[in-house]
């Protein structure tokens, strides 16, 4: 019996190792990598639609406050002047600007701004890099604020990536020379006397190596999920908003236009993230750093498995399937091998749910 049981577990164990072996080359095929994200959007499908984080609030630059307004964009800096006014004077904890205000207007409108961020001393500024690609050399140039915001406020980069797909999954929070504005935003939140200091966000959450490397963003749905007003109704928040919407939270300030007609023409501050293949709806670049805030405070951005823990278990999968297909007849053991993917997905969804450890769906 038991030389049996031995002889059958050879054939189980040759046919795992193939299908392994084929795993393995299929994984550096591009299109299976492209998939493997697809699977990851799948899991955020499945996890569905998580509550809005109550410390952000966006302030929208959208349609109805150009309808407001009445105002060519761009617009006039005494106007964003007035914006962060009532907005420290309705306690905002941090003041961020996903705009780049790279080039000077008119002087007085500069001055206007300046001195209302450096009033209020909770402000950041967005920075930028524009990569130069040449046969012959890669140069990057830093673009900052004009220099008489720059010494009002803190500023950081963007740094986000775009998959092969489009689709916006992760992003880097620290440059050898420049922080992200998440990570500024942040800092600057932690250094409130009621929150901690910005020391914590190393101590309690990420490490310095953590910060430097690119990490996949743990979005909490589709754009909207994050509470957002309009920037006309901040403007006058004691007749258009609730009471205390804006005292003690991280208020973000940056474009939200709908007015986009097709995903293959997004404008440069509009992504496609994983939740645009069911909502359609690609996401503001505010809403993405919002979320990158957010990831940062709660410490909680995608994980997924080192190479050797996904090898492994892969492997181990896959000898079950096998041992499971070379002891069944051939009907039993394609509902047998059926029922063990369902449940993988099943696992692979529960972890990602409870963890957001993101196990290889195609893979798998």
């Amino acid at each position: 019996m038991l030389r049996l049981q031995s002889s059958s577990i050879w054939p189980a164990t040759l046919v795992a190792g193939l299908v392994f072996g084929l795993v393995l080359i299929l994984s550096n095929i591009a299109f299976f990598s492209l998939l493997e994200l697809k699977g990851l959007d799948l899991l955020f499908t499945l996890r569905g639609v998580l509550p809005s984080p109550d410390s952000i609030v966006i302030v929208a630059i959208d349609e109805p406050s150009m309808a407001e307004i009445k105002q060519q964009w761009p617009w006039p800096r005494s106007l964003h002047a007035r914006l962060t006014r009532q907005l420290h004077q309705a306690g905002a904890a941090v003041i961020g600007f996903d705009i780049l205000f790279a080039e000077p207007s008119e002087p007085a409108e500069d001055q206007a701004l300046a001195l209302a961020l450096r009033e209020a001393g909770n402000g950041v500024l967005s920075s930028a890099l524009s990569v130069v690609n040449d046969p012959l050399f890669r140069h990057t140039i830093r673009i900052d604020p004009i220099s008489a915001l720059r010494e009002t406020a803190w500023v950081g980069g963007a740094f986000v990536s775009i998959d092969p797909d489009g689709v916006v999954r992760r992003a880097r929070l620290l440059a050898p020379d420049l922080p992200s504005f998440a990570l500024q935003v942040v800092r600057r939140y932690l250094e409130q006397p009621a929150v901690g200091t910005a020391a914590a966000l190393e101590s309690r959450h990420f490490s310095q190596k953590e910060l430097l490397q690119e990490l996949l963003i743990d979005y909490r749905g589709p754009p909207k999920t994050i509470q957002t007003v309009s920037y006309y109704q901040a403007l006058d928040p004691d007749h258009l908003l609730p009471p205390g919407i804006f005292t003690g939270k991280i208020v973000l300030v940056g474009r939200m236009l709908e007015a986009i007609p097709e995903p293959q023409r997004l404008s440069g501050d509009t992504f496609l993230t994983p939740f645009s293949w069911t909502g359609g709806n690609p996401a503001a670049g505010v809403e993405i750093q919002a979320t990158l805030v957010d990831d940062l405070l709660n410490g909680r951005f995608i994980a997924k498995p080192t190479p050797v823990e996904r090898w492994l278990g892969l492997l181990a999968l896959a000898l079950v399937a096998s041992l499971l297909a070379t002891r069944l007849k051939p009907l039993a053991a394609l509902i047998a091998t059926l029922l063990l993917a369902a449940l993988y997905l099943a696992i692979a969804w529960a972890a990602f749910a409870a963890t957001s450890l993101w196990l290889p769906v195609l893979s798998g």
